[in-house]
C-alpha cells in the first residue's frame, strides 16, 4: 500500500504541532507586507480548527506530497519571457495550480485504493497547527526551504475525524 514514494504513514509521536503556524503565516514577502492574503479566511489562521483536535489517532494518519519542477518551469518561463524577473518566473500564479491539482490526483488515487475510508484531509496542514517541515523530517520526506525552492511538494494529511467530528469547519 505505501510503494507509493509520495505516501508517508506518520506515527501520532511523529506529527509536531505549534502554535506559532499562524504566526508564521503573517510573515512578509515579495509584495505581500501583511504575509499571506488568505490569512484570517475560512480554513486558514485564525478561523482553523486545529488537527490535534479533530484527528482520531486510532487510525492512520498519513502525508501525501505533490512534485512540481520548479527550477525547470523557471528556465522554460524565462526561454518564453526572457524580460521577466526571477519574482515572475517564480510567481505562484503560473505553476502553483499545477502542482495543488497533482496534489488533489494523488489524494484522491490514495483514497480509492484504501481499505478503511479516511473522512479528514487538509491540504493546508500548516494552517491547522502542524510543523509541515518537522513532521515531513521524521517520516524521511525532505522539504526545501521557500527561499531555495527548486522541487515544490505541497503536502497534505489524510486521516480520520474524531468521534462527533463531522468536519473540521467553523
Amino acid at each position: 500500500m505505501l510503494e507509493q514514494k509520495w505516501v508517508y504513514e506518520v506515527r501520532k509521536e511523529n506529527l509536531v504541532f505549534s502554535d506559532d503556524t499562524g504566526k508564521w503565516c503573517r510573515i512578509p514577502y515579495y509584495n505581500h507586507p501583511t504575509g499571506c492574503p488568505n490569512y484570517n479566511r475560512v480554513g486558514c489562521p485564525p478561523k482553523a480548527a486545529l488537527l490535534k483536535d479533530l484527528l482520531d489517532y486510532d487510525w492512520p494518519v498519513y502525508l501525501i506530497h505533490s512534485n512540481f519542477p520548479l527550477l525547470a518551469h523557471m528556465r522554460k518561463m524565462r526561454n518564453l519571457h526572457p524580460d521577466w524577473s526571477i519574482h515572475m518566473q517564480r510567481n505562484v500564479l503560473y505553476w502553483q495550480g499545477t502542482s495543488r491539482k497533482q496534489l488533489r490526483e494523488r489524494v484522491k488515487r490514495f483514497i480509492d485504493i484504501l481499505q478503511d475510508k479516511p473522512t479528514m484531509i487538509s491540504y493546508c496542514p500548516e494552517g491547522r497547527g502542524l510543523n509541515v517541515y518537522a513532521t515531513a523530517q521524521k517520516v524521511g520526506l525532505y522539504l526545501e526551504r521557500i527561499r531555495h525552492l527548486k522541487t515544490c511538494k505541497h503536502v497534505a494529511i489524510v486521516g480520520t475525524f474524531k468521534k462527533g467530528i463531522i468536519d473540521g469547519s467553523e
